[in-house]
């Protein structure tokens, strides 16, 4: 690593990933460190040129391998961390890169909870996309930035190595599918996936926005060869969809969601659909995953007291966002 080189890490690493992508390109801070020709820039001015590349915040994230490397800026939040980062980094300008996803999700695994993790990480390997400037809105059908695979890999390779938060990084992971189009699909995906001591339902296995093909005689009245369920249990035939506008929706747009559900269901499977109603309410949640679970064929003992607390608190961090905006 050279001693003079800005490496971003941590939150100010997504931050610039998720403006990055979000605005699907990569931004050049300008040739050889110089403030187009007027001189080489300090280094408070160098850090204040890559917050603003990274759509990020001061102090900046930086990480170092050893304490003697910290700087001496109060621009700058220096991280040390020993974890390997030979072809980890995309460079952002003259002495400046930025963590690539893998190591940034390790990084973040030390300050971040699993459920936390497991958001950022459906984020990375979904189709949308989170600008870290207030006020703009997600981005949809964007490519996925990187794969579970791709992040377990070296989460599997750092913890090997003894390298804080690779664990943490690892066991959340487990809990993350591919997909995700939405951050409430995220957030449902996560209480699904998590086990029941931590509140959520551990009803893995589902796939995220799978094509499912429509038969041809359906195909026409339908206006659709495929449809792309939100989550589907394909082997137990079952497809859960989240509706987010049940009360806003058009009649043509209505009838059209219908249409979906009444093929799904002359196909065999059985649709269930979660509202912002079923959320708010923990009693309508229970009813509604107690159905979820006997159509998967997954029996379950009672809850405990202790069991309910958690799923409770969950279903309240699920309403109100899981955090993945990784404040710190």
């Amino acid at each position: 690593m050279n001693d003079t080189e800005l490496i971003v890490g941590y939150a100010s690493a997504l931050d610039y990933w998720r403006n990055a992508r979000a605005a699907q390109v990569v931004p050049d801070l300008g040739p050889h460190g110089k403030a187009y020709g007027v001189g080489y820039l300090t280094l408070s001015e160098r850090v204040l040129r890559v917050v603003e590349e990274c759509g990020s915040g001061t102090p900046l994230d930086v990480v170092v391998d050893r304490r003697e490397k910290r700087h001496n800026c109060k621009y700058l939040h220096d991280c040390v961390w020993a974890g390997p980062l030979a072809g980890q980094l995309s460079r952002i300008g003259y002495d400046a890169s930025v963590c690539l996803p893998a190591p940034m999700f390790v990084q973040l695994a030390s300050k971040l909870d699993e459920v936390e993790l497991a958001a950022i990480a459906y984020e990375l390997c979904g189709s949308y996309g989170l600008p870290s400037t207030a006020g703009y809105e997600v981005v949809q059908n964007l490519a996925p930035f990187t794969s579970v695979g791709e992040l377990a890999a070296y989460a599997t390779s750092a913890r090997a190595l003894g390298v804080r938060g690779a664990a943490r990084a690892a066991e959340a992971l487990k809990l993350v599918a591919e997909g995700s189009n939405s951050p409430r699909e995220t957030e449902i995906a996560v209480m699904l996936s998590l086990g029941r001591r931590k509140g959520g339902y551990d009803l893995r296995g589902f796939l995220m926005n799978a094509e499912v093909k429509v038969p041809k005689s359906q195909q026409g009245a339908l206006g659709q060869k495929v449809i792309r369920p939100d989550f589907l249990w394909s082997d137990k035939k079952v497809t859960l969809e989240y509706d987010s506008n049940e009360h806003h929706l058009t009649p043509l747009e209505k009838e059209h969601d219908e249409a979906r559900r009444r093929v799904l269901e002359s196909m065999g499977y059985r649709v269930f659909v979660m509202t912002n109603e079923v959320l708010r309410s923990c009693t309508k949640l229970a009813l509604f995953m107690d159905d979820l679970q006997r159509s998967l064929k997954v029996r379950r003992s009672q809850p405990s007291s202790a069991v309910l607390k958690a799923q409770e608190d969950l279903r309240y961090r699920v309403v109100h966002g899981l955090g993945s905006r990784a404040t710190f």
